[in-house]
């Protein structure tokens, strides 16, 4: 499925509360609801993945080691039921959340705005997990 009827079914869902921030063949950045910024790209094999930042690594170095920790094990469980991953960003430190999702379909998108919806709660959880232990 083409990006561009992901932009349709996620306006037409979230109306005014989606804003489109960038669109191109290889990925769309959206905003939710004024605080929140998903990025959807295609993988290789065509499945969808979205992603968003949920954090930024701690300086000075030496404060990393037990908040990485943290972050790890928190990490496990979600893997396992949630199949989303936290990552990483080497090139600027950024602590993001990803997760593969089904592509919609274009007559019946119920499924994938549930799973969007399930991301979007997981980011807030997560931001809000990692503010409270200073990440």
């Amino acid at each position: 499925m083409p990006l561009d009827e992901l932009t349709g079914i996620l306006r037409g869902a979230l109306g005014g509360e989606v804003l489109i921030e960038s669109e191109s063949p290889s990925g769309l950045k959206v905003g939710v609801g004024g605080n929140l910024a998903v990025a959807f790209s295609l993988d290789d094999r065509g499945r969808l993945l979205c992603q968003g930042i949920i954090g930024q690594l701690p300086n000075p170095p030496a404060a990393r080691a037990e908040r990485l920790r943290r972050l790890l094990q928190w990490n496990l469980p979600r893997l396992r039921f949630q199949r989303e991953a936290v990552a990483i960003d080497p090139e600027t430190g950024n602590l993001i959340l990803w997760r593969r999702l089904t592509q919609p379909s274009p007559s019946n998108p119920r499924a994938f705005l549930a799973a969007f919806e399930a991301f979007l709660n997981s980011l807030e959880t997560w931001q809000i997990r990692l503010k409270r232990v200073g990440l």
